[in-house]
């Protein structure tokens, strides 16, 4: 039994406008009530009333002789979900799913088993003339067939009251009148049926007539003959389960997808690309710091740079002979394959040119400039294509230059004959070889130049001993050196290895993990912001769904954690597609430059941890937003 005393509503506090003014009426058990009114006079906004989607301003509404206000939220959502079917004018199917998703949605939010879902929309569709649906797409069916699936979907349940809001404004009258028997059919099962129509096939078909007029119940007070309070309580005795309710949620979030296609290729291209370029990015600095690394050791796996207070002073006089000694000194121990001195200076100090110009008329040179001697040029191999790289080392102490291929090409040296020189801040330094091309940039970009042109270069830059050693000699020789060349004064020697420049490679892998890494993380901002957007807009679109949910007795929380799973499950299928991108495109560059890939297991559980952690973020605002939608405002905008 229902009963409204001195019910009121306002709609819009700010405008003061009152939907319902004064709704004092009775409904009892197993009856067929319509609700007559014009448009605006408050029909809709007191079915809400009645079906506990929405709250009076004031007055009292006793359901089954219980105050509704005293009822928590939680005992509302489960008292509307069990107790109350609805039917909407627009019947609100969701057009992807099939008749038997469309009629089990009630039994799905509360959690039924799948097999007594099955067995239950088996039942009502046979009921209502659709036996052989199930697996029609609701979309495809005719305007008639649909208001039966949305009646369908309101006696599944096996409610006591059936509410429904014009449920026959879109149909034509052959449908309307099918419709109303069905109408009648169910009540005189024992179920109550509450309809708002302006139909009069439906106002005749009822069992009185209750009018609404600016608000206020005008007409239609409730007889006295009223059946027995037993027969309406008719619903199913349904096995309801809180796990199987909260597995079905993570259901139906993970088939949302699959019904709209689109929209979830469009959201999950979106964890796609920013996960394929954070994984890619990672994949690709380890990659290359490996790369970096292996390369440092290749090159100088067998080199020790040696620095002694006498090299700190070499280039200052032409005094040789300390340099000279610990070279000899080094080059008698044992394991020493080559030991020579070498000075770097910096090129912009430094004016070099093929003729002799001004200062102001140079380009100037941009390579490398060293001074050392042949035994340098032999132990990395560099080869004269023209000339002899054996007179760098000379008995006359005569100031020459030996020119990689590069530093030739830009300087206008060809080839070595008598006679061809460059000019070094103003002097004339003859070229006795041009060397071959190495691959390396940086050696066929320098010039060498003997020791007796350290007076004529300023803005020295490094000074050490070069010390290239048997394999495996590296690192006991650099313990031994400063105890040969100083043994009174060990500390004045220092040594460098490669050991020590492996060392850099977790700096090198800082770095590169920070450039790259900010550029991956900056795409996947963008792409969970972009997927966040998407799932807002869809909130919007999916409005009349989320009414249903809550008609049905979906709880707020049911709707959040409904869009918070989708949105994982959207943002984890996405990162593990972006992750298989992502190592791909690590691999093709790695394998394109013959770089050794290296991806440790972080990397490969890293698109599947982003993307859930994206897809949590981007889902939480727009689960939010569709949690706190009021469904009786829903209803009545749409």
């Amino acid at each position: 039994m229902i009963d409204l005393a001195h019910i009121r509503r306002v709609v819009g506090d700010a405008h003061g406008t009152v939907a319902l003014s004064d709704a004092t009426c009775r409904i009892v058990r197993g009856e067929f009530v319509a609700i007559l009114g014009a448009s605006g006079s408050g029909k809709t906004t007191l079915l809400s009333l009645l079906g506990l989607l929405d709250h009076p301003t004031s007055g009292t509404y006793l359901f089954d002789g219980q105050d509704v206000e005293s009822l928590s939220e939680e005992q509302r959502n489960d008292l509307r979900g069990s107790r109350i079917g609805f039917v909407f004018q627009n019947s609100y199917l969701i057009a992807e799913d099939s008749v038997a998703e469309n009629v089990a949605l009630g039994l799905r939010v509360r959690g039924v088993p799948r097999e007594e879902r099955s067995r239950l929309v088996d039942e009502v569709l046979g009921h209502v003339g659709l036996a052989g649906f199930q697996d029609r797409v609701a979309g495809e069916l005719s305007g008639g067939e649909k208001q039966r699936v949305a009646l369908a979907r309101a006696l599944v349940g096996g409610p006591d009251v059936v509410m429904a809001d014009e449920p026959t404004g879109a149909l034509d009258s052959d449908s309307t009148h099918r419709l109303v028997e069905l109408l009648r059919d169910v009540n005189l099962g024992g179920t109550t049926i509450v309809v708002v129509t302006h139909d009069p096939i439906v106002a005749e078909a009822a069992d009185r007539v209750i009018e609404i007029v600016d608000g206020v119940v005008a007409s239609g007070e409730s007889s006295s003959s009223a059946m027995d309070p037993a027969a309406g309580q008719r619903a199913a005795a349904i096995r309801v389960e809180r796990r199987t309710k909260l597995w079905q949620e993570v259901i139906d979030a993970a088939m949302t997808p699959l019904a709209r296609p689109l929209r979830a290729a469009l959201v999950m291209l979106a964890y796609i690309l920013g996960v394929a370029a954070l994984v890619g990015a990672v994949g690709l600095t380890q990659s290359t710091t490996a790369q970096i690394v292996y390369r440092l050791t290749e090159a100088g796996s067998n080199e020790i740079r040696v620095t002694t207070p006498s090299t700190a002073d070499w280039g200052y006089s032409l005094d040789f002979a300390n340099i000279d000694a610990e070279v000899a000194t080094i080059s008698a121990l044992e394991g020493v394959d080559t030991a020579v001195a070498v000075r770097t200076f910096a090129p912009q100090s430094n004016l070099i040119s093929r003729v002799r110009v001004s200062a102001l008329e140079a380009t100037g040179f941009s390579g490398r400039i060293f001074v050392t001697d042949a035994s340098y040029l032999r132990a990395y191999g560099l080869r004269a294509v023209s000339g002899n790289v054996v007179n760098l080392t000379n008995d006359w102490n005569g100031p020459v230059v030996a020119v990689g291929s590069r530093a030739a090409e830009k300087l206008g040296v060809t080839s070595v004959v008598p006679g061809v020189s460059i000019w070094v801040n103003g002097i004339s330094v003859d070229v006795i070889a041009v060397l071959a091309p190495t691959g390396d940039v940086l050696a066929d970009d320098a010039v060498y130049f003997s020791r007796a042109c350290l007076p004529m270069l300023p803005g020295p830059v490094d000074s050490y001993l070069l010390v290239l050693t048997g394999k495996g000699y590296a690192e006991p020789l650099a313990r031994a050196l400063p105890l040969a060349l100083s043994p009174e004064n060990p500390g004045s020697i220092h040594t460098s290895t490669v050991a020590q420049l492996a060392n850099l490679q977790q700096g090198i892998n800082s770095d590169l993990t920070s450039l790259l890494g900010v550029i991956g993380w900056v795409i996947l901002a963008l792409s969970t912001l972009a997927a966040g957007t998407t799932m807002y807009l869809s909130v919007q679109q999916r409005a009349p769904e989320i009414a249903l949910r809550r008609a049905m007795g979906a709880d707020r929380a049911s709707i959040f954690r409904l869009f918070t799973y989708e949105g994982v499950a959207v943002g984890v299928t996405g990162g593990i597609v972006g992750q298989i991108i992502g190592i791909a495109i690590a691999w093709i560059v790695a394998n394109a430059n013959s770089w050794p890939l290296s991806l440790g297991l972080g990397t490969g559980l890293l698109g599947l941890a982003v993307g859930f952690v994206a897809g949590a973020v981007a889902s939480m605002l727009p689960a939010g937003i569709a949690a706190r939608q009021d469904p009786a405002l829903i209803l009545r905008t749409i």
